[in-house]
C-alpha cells in the first residue's frame, strides 16, 4: 500500500512540472522570493532569512493551488496574511496559462516579510521542484510566474526627455514639469517618481523669463543606489506682439499730418513678455506724397519683440475734407413792405466759400422759415440757410428777418366844406364821411383824429382842419380840409322873450305854453305837457310890473326841462305912439338873437 502511494505521488509531481514549465514560459513581475532564503523544517516551507521589501508598498504572493495547505505572510512577528487555500479574504484564485494559482496582496509595513507555508506535500514538492511557482512581486497585481533572477541590484532609471521646451505663457511649475514629463524606476523598488529629489535648480523663479535653465534631479532607491537627471528647461517667447488701434484712420487734409504722427496718434504696441515697445517698421506707404489728394491710402508697418516674433498691420488712412463751407452775408435782414421781395432775393444776399469745392458748385437753399409765405406781415422771422460741399459737409446757418411796415395809411375826404355861421361845424359827423384803408393794419374812422384847426364857429370867413390816422406800426398820414363858414341867414325881425300883457288882460296857460313852443331850444325838446312851479305874476296880474315863470315842460320820453319867462303888466295908453317903441324892441330882441347863437 505505501509503495501504490508513492507512484501516485510521483505521477502527480510529474504532470505539476508540466505545468511549473508551463509558467515560466510567461515572463511576469520580477520574482522577489529567493530561493536561497527558503528551507523545509519543522513540518513547513518557510523562509529562514526574510526577504527585503519596502515599507508602505503593496506587493503580489503567489504559488501553485497545489499542494493544499495553509499560507502565512509574517511582519515584525505579526501575521498579516493567514490564508488557507479554502478561505480568501485578502486571497483569491486566478488562472493563468490554464493553471489556477492562489494569489494573495498585503501592504508591508516593514522592510523585510517572512512566508510560511504548511500543509501536506510540501515536503515532497520543495524536494523535487524547490521554491517553483512561488512569486512575491511589487503591485497589486499577478503578472506571471518569473523565476528569481539573482541579479545584483542596480540603481533606479530615470525616463523623460532630457530637454523639455515651455512657452512663457504656461508658467509652470518645477514639481508640475517632473510630475508630467519625469519618471523614476528601479527593478526591486519599482515607480521612485515620487521620490525623485531636486538637487539643483536654476528653473524655478524664471519660469515667465525667456533662457535655458538646467535642473538636476535624483533619486535613490531602497538599497542606496542613486541616479541622477540632468534636465534643461528651455522657456521661449513664441507670442507675436500686439498693434492695438483702427483699420481705418480718417485725417483732415487741412492737417497734413506725417505717416508717423498718423501711427504714433492712433495706435500701440505691445508685447504680453516684453511689455510696451516703441518702434516699428514701415512696410508699404502710399500717404506720403499724397496728403492734399482726397482718398484712401494703404500703409502697411510691423512690429517685432526681443525674440523676433512680428505683427503686421494693414490699414487704410482715408484724407477727407473735413472742414465745412461757410455762408457769408449779414445777420439780419430788414424787409420794407414798401418795397417787398421773395426767398430767392433773400439768398441772393449770400453767398458761400469752401476749401475744395468751387464756388459755382455750392448752393444755398432755406431749410426752414416761419415766415409767412408771401411775406406780408411784420414782424421777426428766422430762416435757416443751410449748403453743403462736394464732400457731403453741411453748414447750417440762422438768420434773422426783420418785416418792417413803412407804408402809411390812406385818408380821404371831402376837401372843401361850406357851411353856416349859424350851426356849429360837426367834426365826427365829418370823419364818418372819410373813407381810411392800410396795406397791412385794418383800420375804420374810430382811428381817425382831428390834429388842429384855426376854425371860429360862427365867424364868416375859409378855415383850415386838418386830420389823421396811424397805422400799428405808427406810419401817419394827415389830410387838409378847408372849411367855409358863411352867412346864409335871412334877416328875422327881433322879439322880446317877455310877455306884455296890458292891465285888465291875463295869460291863460295854453296861449304860455304855444308861445314857449316857439322857442328853437323848446320846440327841440318837443313838449307835450307843463307844470308852473312858481307863479309871481298870478297875485300881480292887474300890478304894473316885471314877474317871473318857472315852468317845467315834459315830453313823450318822460324826460323834463325847466325854463322861465318874464311877464310884464303895463298900463294901456290910449292914441300913444308905439313905434319908435316897437323898432326899439325889435333891435333888441335881434341883438339878443345874435348873442344866442354865438354862445351856442
Amino acid at each position: 500500500m505505501k509503495r501504490m502511494f508513492m507512484i501516485v505521488l510521483l505521477v502527480l509531481f510529474g504532470m505539476m512540472s508540466l505545468n511549473v514549465d508551463a509558467l515560466e514560459s510567461e515572463p511576469g513581475g520580477k520574482n522577489l522570493a529567493n530561493p536561497a532564503h527558503f528551507e523545509y523544517s519543522e513540518g513547513a516551507l518557510r523562509t529562514h532569512v526574510p526577504l527585503d521589501v519596502v515599507s508602505g508598498q503593496t506587493y503580489t504572493l503567489s504559488h501553485s493551488t497545489y499542494p493544499e495547505g495553509q499560507l502565512q505572510v509574517i511582519q515584525n512577528g505579526s501575521i498579516i496574511v493567514n490564508e488557507t487555500v479554502a478561505a480568501s479574504s485578502n486571497c483569491g484564485y486566478e488562472t493563468f496559462n490554464s493553471d489556477e494559482m492562489l494569489v494573495c496582496t498585503f501592504t508591508s509595513s516593514a522592510d523585510t516579510v517572512e512566508i510560511v507555508l504548511s500543509g501536506e506535500g510540501w515536503h515532497q514538492w520543495y524536494h523535487f521542484f524547490g521554491t517553483d511557482s512561488i512569486q512575491l512581486e511589487l503591485g497589486a497585481t499577478y503578472t506571471g510566474y518569473e523565476a528569481y533572477d539573482p541579479v545584483v541590484d542596480s540603481p533606479p532609471e530615470f525616463s523623460g526627455s532630457g530637454l523639455l521646451i515651455l512657452s512663457y505663457e504656461e508658467a509652470l511649475g518645477l514639481s508640475d514639469i517632473i510630475g508630467t514629463h519625469i519618471t523614476a524606476y528601479d527593478d526591486i523598488d519599482g515607480d521612485l517618481t515620487d521620490a525623485i529629489v531636486v538637487a539643483s535648480d536654476a528653473y524655478s523663479g524664471n519660469e515667465t523669463q525667456v533662457g535655458a535653465y538646467d535642473v538636476r534631479l535624483e533619486v535613490t532607491d531602497s538599497s542606496n543606489n542613486t541616479a541622477y537627471f540632468d534636465l534643461v528647461i528651455q522657456v521661449k517667447d513664441e507670442v507675436p506682439p500686439v498693434i492695438e488701434g483702427p483699420s481705418l484712420v480718417a485725417v483732415d487734409v487741412n492737417d497734413a499730418l506725417s505717416v508717423d504722427t498718423i501711427i504714433t496718434n492712433n495706435f500701440t504696441f505691445y508685447d504680453a513678455h516684453d511689455g510696451p515697445l516703441t518702434t516699428y517698421t514701415l512696410n508699404v506707404d502710399q500717404y506720403s506724397g499724397q496728403e492734399t489728394v482726397l482718398g484712401k491710402k494703404t500703409v502697411v508697418f510691423s512690429v517685432s519683440d526681443s525674440s523676433g516674433n512680428e505683427t503686421s498691420r494693414t490699414i487704410e488712412i482715408d484724407i477727407q475734407d473735413l472742414e465745412p463751407p461757410q455762408i457769408h452775408g449779414p445777420a439780419s435782414l430788414d424787409l420794407y413792405l414798401s418795397d417787398p421781395y421773395d426767398r430767392q432775393a433773400i439768398l441772393a444776399q449770400y453767398e458761400a466759400s469752401d476749401n475744395h469745392t468751387e464756388p459755382g458748385e455750392l448752393t444755398i437753399v432755406i431749410a426752414n422759415d416761419d415766415a409767412p409765405e408771401a411775406l406780408d406781415r411784420t414782424g421777426s422771422y428766422t430762416f435757416t440757410l443751410k449748403t453743403a460741399d462736394a464732400s457731403g459737409n453741411e453748414t447750417v446757418r440762422d438768420i434773422e428777418l426783420v418785416i418792417i411796415d413803412n407804408v402809411p395809411p390812406t385818408l380821404h375826404g371831402i376837401s372843401h366844406v361850406r357851411q353856416s355861421y349859424a350851426t356849429p361845424f360837426d367834426v365826427q359827423g365829418y370823419i364818418e364821411t372819410m373813407n381810411v384803408s392800410d396795406n397791412h393794419d385794418a383800420l375804420s374812422v374810430d382811428d381817425i383824429y382831428q390834429v388842429d384847426t384855426n376854425l371860429i364857429d360862427g365867424e364868416i370867413g375859409i378855415y383850415q382842419m386838418r386830420f389823421g390816422v396811424k397805422d400799428a406800426a405808427g406810419n401817419e398820414t394827415t389830410v387838409q380840409i378847408n372849411i367855409e363858414i358863411i352867412d346864409d341867414v335871412a334877416p328875422v325881425f327881433g322879439f322880446s322873450d317877455r310877455i306884455i300883457v296890458h292891465s285888465g288882460s291875463t295869460v291863460d296857460q295854453m296861449t304860455l305854453f304855444n308861445h314857449l313852443k316857439s322857442r328853437k331850444d323848446v320846440d327841440a325838446f318837443d313838449p307835450t305837457s307843463m307844470v308852473v312851479l312858481e307863479d309871481s305874476y298870478r297875485d300881480n296880474m292887474e300890478t304894473p310890473g316885471l314877474y317871473e315863470m318857472l315852468i317845467e315842460l315834459r315830453n313823450d320820453n318822460g324826460e323834463t326841462m325847466a325854463i322861465s319867462t318874464l311877464i310884464e303888466v303895463s298900463e294901456y295908453e290910449e292914441e300913444r305912439d308905439l313905434l319908435p317903441v316897437v323898432i326899439g324892441l325889435f333891435v333888441f330882441i335881434g341883438l339878443i338873437g345874435v348873442v344866442i347863437l354865438k354862445r351856442r
